[in-house]
Formats: C-alpha cells, structure tokens, sequence
C-alpha cells in the first residue's frame, strides 16, 4: 500500500544553517503519527514545509500520492492544519468563525453541519459566545473544527497541547484518539511532550536537531523485549571499538559522552556486563531501562531538560 505521506532527502537551510537534515519518513492511512522531538529540532519547520509554508532548500514531498511542488492545490484541499494557536476571530462566535472559514473553502455552510462540527470536538454549547471568552482548549478545539469543515483525509497538529491546563490535554488526547477511532482520519501530530505521544500515536518519528533519529511502531520502539541498556564507562569511545569485535556489535545503538547504549531483551543483561567486563571495559554503572522518555534520550545522547518532555 503506497503511503498516505512520503518524504524523502528533505532539507531546510536558513543562513547556512541546516535546521532540517536530509529527513526521510512516511506516514500511512490510519496512523496517528507522532512527530517527537525537542523545541528547536526541527519539527514546525518541516510541518511547514508539508503545508507549503516554507519552500525546501532540497528534497521531495509526495501527498496522496501526488508531488506536492506540481499538484499543490489538489493537496492542499485534502489536508486540514493547526499550527501552534489557530488563527480565529476573536469578536465573531464560534459558529460565526466556523462558517466564515467553511465559505473560504468553497463549503455552502449548513447550520445544522456546523453544529454537528461543533458538537463533535465538544463545543457547542458555546456556539453563539465570542471566541474572546473561549480557554485556550476552547480555541484549540474550535481550530480543529475549522481544520475538519472541508472533511480533509489528512490532519496536521502542530504542538496542539501547548498552553493547555492538564485537563485541556486530556480532552485533546481523547478527541485526537475519537478523530482517528472513529472519524478515519490520518493524523500527524507534531508535539516535544513523550507521554501524549505514546498514549495516542500508532507509530512515530524522533528527530534531533533535524536529523532522523529512529522511526517505527510505537509499540515495537518501547516493547520491553527491545529494553534500553546503558552502561556508563570510563573511556566510551575505546570502550565502543572493543565492542565491535563481539556479538553485541550488533545491539549497540549509540555512544554518548559518558556511556555505551544497547538495545537487548532484558534477559541478556548479565551475558553483556560479564563480557563487557571480560573486555576489560570499567563498568561504572548499568542500567536497563523501557520507557519512551529513556528511549528519546538514550537517542539524542541527551539527559538535560528531562522536565519538558514530560510535563
């Protein structure tokens, strides 16, 4: 089946300055589809690139099959986006704002539609109020029926929690989950805050600093047979070049400054502190580990601002 979004060897450079890095990555019908990374990975900026906003400096974008460069419109009009805060009118009401935006798209507006639109993200009971005196949840959800008026096949959400109190994210989780469950929908959602990612997305993207750290089945990335193994060492580098001669070659994942990082079932953890010891390495610590949150920063080598990824 040939996917609902493929991106290829896409690039973005401001001022020589590569904020995206060859990304490759494809998104399939159905999939609630985590983008994850930190703030400043690089996540708007291809979001931005997919809705046209922002022009590549290199590489190719596919959507529904067709090339976005050459068949813009036709794309365009099957796609509904929120970026970061939606653009709303904050003196006209909700239902006023969903009907203007619905007759920007070409969309005859009937009332009881909008309505319907209203009630579906959870909002029409504040359908005549001006969005002036709407929460921030509020104006997200109204974004979102802005973004659904057109009935597009794919949903692009750009940090949609951001601002949001703790029971705002929960009601955006459950209505992501509700678009995706029983509407169909295809969904993007770019957002730095692990837990929200791994409650609701089907598969997902990691990135740092604009390159592709690792992309698959959530449930694959964090399965407790593939656990995170982190064995701080005196000497990493020399330590990494001693494992390349061993079986466990093949498990390890990354180097960071202060220690080794493998991918293994949990059960073969003594097999590789034993070896690891007959090596002569100098095992400081080793620790096994299965969450999402130590899977980010096993990849991005990173364990400052742990907090803001998991507020």
């Amino acid at each position: 089946m040939m996917p609902l979004v493929q991106v290829s060897g896409l690039s973005k450079k401001f001022r020589g300055n590569a904020v995206v890095d060859d990304l490759s990555f494809s998104v399939n019908e159905g999939d609630v589809y985590g983008f994850l990374g930190q703030n400043g990975a690089g996540k708007s900026t291809t979001i931005r690139m997919l809705l046209t906003l922002i022009t590549p400096s290199s590489g190719n974008i596919e959507l529904f099959g067709m090339n976005l460069q050459k068949e813009r419109k036709k794309i365009l009009k099957q796609i509904g986006a929120v970026i970061e805060k939606p653009d709303l009118y904050k003196y006209l009401s909700g239902y006023e704002n969903l009907s203007l935006f619905a007759r920007m798209s070409g969309i005859r507006p009937v009332k009881e539609d909008l309505i319907r639109q209203l009630e579906l993200v959870g909002i029409a009971d504040r359908a005549k109020d001006k969005v002036r005196t709407y929460s921030q949840g509020m104006k997200q959800r109204l974004g979102i029926a802005v973004a659904l008026i057109h009935d597009p096949r794919l949903i692009i959400l750009d940090e949609p929690t951001n601002g949001l109190d703790p029971q705002g994210i929960a009601d955006m989780r459950n209505l992501i989950l509700h678009l995706s469950r029983h509407l169909h929908k295809t969904i993007i959602v770019s957002s730095h805050l692990l837990n929200e990612i791994e409650q609701i997305s089907t598969r997902m993207l990691i990135i740092d600093k604009g390159k592709k750290m690792v992309e698959g089945e959530v449930s694959s990335l964090i399965d407790p047979a593939k656990t995170i193994v982190e064995a701080e060492v005196n000497d990493p580098a020399a330590a990494a070049v001693l494992v390349k001669s061993t079986r466990w070659a093949a498990h390890l994942r990354s180097t960071t400054p202060g220690s080794l990082v493998f991918i293994l079932s949990k059960n073969q953890v003594p097999d590789l502190n034993r070896d690891l010891v007959h090596l002569g390495i100098s095992i400081l610590s080793i620790q096994a580990k299965n969450s999402l949150e130590a899977y980010f920063l096993s990849l991005t080598g990173s364990k400052q601002h742990v907090a803001a990824f998991t507020d």
